[in-house]
């Protein structure tokens, strides 16, 4: 992982704890990015955040992994666009 996507993480779990709303992250290298998603969203949670950007076309695409995350998701799913 990144530098910065560390960072981005830190600070998402102390909004978190802030105000005390509980959260888990998890990071996969071994398996498909849909995939982990998928997987996780499958344990029961309320709700996935993603964050996306917008592929360059006419129609609004945010990519592959994003794609498939929102056709196969049992859960809300929240894409953040920077």
């Amino acid at each position: 992982i990144r530098r910065n996507e560390l960072g981005v993480l830190k600070d998402i779990a102390a909004l978190a704890e802030r105000y005390d709303v509980p959260l888990r992250n998890t990071t996969r290298a071994d398996v498909a990015p849909d995939q982990a998603i998928l997987r996780e969203a499958g344990r029961g949670y309320d709700l996935v955040v993603l964050g996306v950007s917008r592929r360059p076309g006419d129609v609004l695409f945010f990519g592959n992994t994003a794609t498939a995350v929102l056709e196969r998701s049992p859960t809300s799913i929240l894409f953040v666009a920077s």
